[in-house]
């Protein structure tokens, strides 16, 4: 290879940005899920996909069916789920706290913060060296 070639290999290397972008068979599976729910869920994929092509009442019928059974099932694993999670609560409160930490909404961030000078701050850099600075002032050795 020639030098060419690597500067060109080694500035695609430094400045263009890498993506990876994964399968569904790598994604994540959320916890509560189980292989009752994941039957049900592919049977419903593959039956909406049927009542796709042929666009027929049964297939409808049974794509109905496989939705509700999904549903159910869904709603019984993630039923389980809760309850384990409950009753280890007490051994495992870190895996308790996981649990209701993802199922808030509300993601809490530092609001605007206007520095001395009036200027507001709307960088989490720029809160850090403010806060930083108030309680360097504050706390002194």
């Amino acid at each position: 290879m020639g030098s060419y070639q690597q500067h060109v290999l080694d500035a695609m290397d430094t400045y263009v940005p890498h993506k990876t972008f994964t399968s569904r068979q790598t994604r994540k599976k959320p916890l509560w899920m189980n292989e009752r729910a994941f039957s049900k869920i592919r049977k419903k994929r593959a039956t909406f996909n049927r009542y796709k092509e042929t666009r027929e009442g049964k297939d409808y019928l049974e794509c109905t069916k496989a939705r509700n059974a999904a549903k159910n099932e869904i709603r019984k694993a993630v039923r389980d789920y809760e309850k384990e999670i409950a009753r280890k609560a007490k051994a495992n409160p870190k895996a308790f706290y996981q649990y209701v930490n993802s199922k808030t909404k509300s993601q809490t961030r530092i609001a605007e913060l206007k520095s001395d000078d009036g200027h507001v701050l709307t960088t989490n850099r720029d809160k850090a060296e403010l806060f930083n600075r108030f309680f360097s002032s504050v706390f002194m050795v």
